[in-house]
């Protein structure tokens, strides 16, 4: 019912707007660049130094365990862990200047916008070079749009945000090397230096989300299957570059495991708990979140063909300017859709990312029965797609919280509407930017509204920033009071409480705690939805160097979730442990032997 008359007030505001002062306010180009500007200024200052998740510290206590020596697949369990290999070498650079952790996770934020931007940037130059034909201030959209669109509310080099990076650098250098054009804009064979580099950063990717060997298929299909008089040469340059950094990835490890031990620990990590679930159970996921955003679209499309012919049919007026155009309306509708979530629903942060789903789809839609111009965009939206059912596979998330996995069908998707457009309608060029502009200052909105890892999941910035994490890993980053408190308590009771040296298990979601000292790890992953079980018994039989001596349960004032008759871990704890002492903190209990 809220939704509906947010929908309903809102509608009847762009309905009932003045067009002439609309058309007004849209053709102030300076006055959207200075939005834009600001909005960009906004994004990057709040998610630099506000809001802390432990995720994020999921992604750097991994890449920590790798910097400091611990071995892949032996003794780290992660189930995202080679795409530590890219986080450990910007934490061993920082743990070398500066000689320990304080700020290391302002400085990897301060990496991630670089690079995001650097990205951006090059999407925005191979859209003008791939697409001659569309407007220099499109194409700057499209690039700013990637820029404010992350995979999660995290803003750090991890496996999430890796993984964006390659595919897109991937995908980018297979459009310069597919949609190679010259000045006059006519086709031309494709440099297959693009080629190789797309090959070399289709390595990257598998490393930092392993699914993605799927995407690979589907590129290596489309070689094969392409007609081409360099097919071979092209085959080479794409597939020699993985397969050579496969065979050095395979050399490292069998430098320290035989092929068996190397199996057996791919078997540990693909038993982790939390990324358990039977075929029956992910799909009953899938279909129940996928079937949810089908209907969230299929409405707002119904919704959108009823007020066009309400108001031609019934009212014989026409729509509102830019509406007139195919798409725009139900477009606009989804967004307020997506606004009524970031503001009033239960979702936390950016999701659900509805508009990047409806225009990757209508992108596909438009190639399929309107207009066949960009088939190589079209082609872009589907391996998108690919990619997007490869998360799937390996995620414990559902559909709907990873559309922002479809930011490359989005781009492409907009493309594919923007040459229809202007075909079909003079308006169709304005009709595009508007579309865009929608998409960056949305995104940008959404990444800017919220804090995340707040006690409260649904929690406004400007009302809950009252904390700073003082030292440490964290250090200089704002939160909300009770989170900032409770890291600074732990902070200022680590060094007593668990005494350096130590081989460490910490039961709970913040296992990043551990990089407050220097101890050896003895928990086989750091991943924050750990499932403690058997597979800790397995971990210590194979690397019994890695059997603590120190236990630390995450609680609140003496009350720890895990104890009970019923819990794996406090029996083990009890019967096999065996503490000689227990001392509790405020937010922390120790066992010690």
């Amino acid at each position: 019912m809220q939704l509906c008359m947010f929908l309903v007030i809102a509608m009847g505001k762009i309905l009932c707007y003045d067009n002439c002062m609309m058309k007004n306010i849209l053709k102030n180009k300076k006055f959207w660049k200075i939005i834009c500007i600001l909005a960009i200024i906004a994004y990057t200052a709040k998610n630099l130094f506000i809001g802390a998740d432990t995720d994020e510290g999921y992604g750097i206590m991994a890449g920590y365990r790798l910097a400091m020596g611990d071995r892949l697949l032996l003794e780290m369990w992660e189930p995202h862990q080679t795409s530590a290999i890219f986080t450990a070498v910007f934490i061993r650079l920082f743990v070398k200047l500066t000689g320990g952790v304080n700020y290391l996770n302002l400085f990897l934020r301060l990496v991630f916008f670089p690079i995001q931007a650097g990205v951006s940037v090059f999407l925005y130059k191979t859209i003008r070079r791939t697409v001659p034909q569309m407007d220099e201030n499109v194409a700057a959209l499209m690039g700013l749009l990637y820029y404010v669109t992350t995979p999660k509310s995290i803003f750090i080099p991890e496996y999430s945000n890796l993984h964006n990076w390659f595919f897109a650098l991937m995908v980018l250098c297979l459009l310069r090397f597919f949609g190679a054009k010259d000045s006059e804009g006519r086709q031309t064979a494709g440099e297959l230096r693009w080629l190789v580099l797309a090959g070399i950063f289709m390595t990257c990717d598998v490393l930092a989300y392993p699914s993605m060997v799927l995407v690979f298929l589907c590129c290596l299909v489309f070689l094969l299957v392409r007609r081409s008089e360099r097919k071979w040469k092209e085959l080479c340059a794409y597939v020699l570059p993985c397969v050579a950094s496969a065979a050095v990835m395979f050399t490292y490890l069998l430098s320290y495991m035989t092929p068996q031990k190397m199996l057996e620990m791919a078997g540990e990590i693909l038993g982790e708990g939390s990324h358990q679930t039977t075929v029956g159970e992910k799909l009953l996921g899938w279909g129940s979140s996928l079937g949810e955003m089908a209907m969230i679209l299929l409405c707002a499309l119904l919704v959108s063909l009823g007020i066009r012919w309400f108001i031609e049919k019934v009212w014989k007026k026409k729509l509102p300017g830019l509406l007139q155009l195919p798409g725009m309306l139900f477009f606009v509708i989804v967004f307020l859709i997506q606004i009524w979530f970031w503001l009033f629903s239960s979702f936390n942060a950016i999701y659900p990312q509805l508009l990047l789903m409806a225009v990757s789809l209508t992108g596909c839609y438009t190639y399929l029965r309107r207009d066949k111009t960009e088939r190589l965009f079209y082609e872009l939206i589907l391996l998108a797609f690919v990619n997007y059912f490869s998360v799937l596979l390996l995620s414990n998330w559902g559909p709907m919280l990873l559309v922002t996995y479809l930011i490359m069908g989005a781009v492409a998707g907009l493309v594919c509407l923007g040459d229809y457009w202007q075909k079909e309608n003079t308006a169709g060029k304005k009709a595009i930017q508007i579309l865009c502009l929608i998409l960056v200052l949305g995104n940008a909105f959404s990444y800017t509204w919220l804090i995340l890892g707040s006690q409260e999941y649904h929690a406004y910035v400007i009302q809950n920033v009252r904390g700073i994490n003082r030292e440490g890993l964290r250090a200089g980053i704002l939160t909300d009071y009770m989170t900032a408190y409770r890291y600074n308590n732990n902070l200022a009771v680590w060094p007593e409480a668990v005494p350096d040296g130590s081989t460490v298990l910490y039961v709970g979601p913040s296992q990043f705690y551990c990089m407050l000292g220097e101890h050896k790890q003895a928990s086989p992953d750091t991943i924050c939805s750990m499932i403690y079980d058997e597979r800790l018994l397995d971990y210590w039989k194979i690397n019994p160097d890695r059997y603590p001596d120190v236990v630390v349960f995450e609680s609140c004032y003496g009350d720890i979730a895990q104890e009970g008759e019923n819990s794996f871990i406090w029996n083990w704890l009890m019967e096999d442990f065996q503490p000689a002492e227990r001392k509790d903190y405020p937010y922390i209990t120790v066992f010690t032997r």
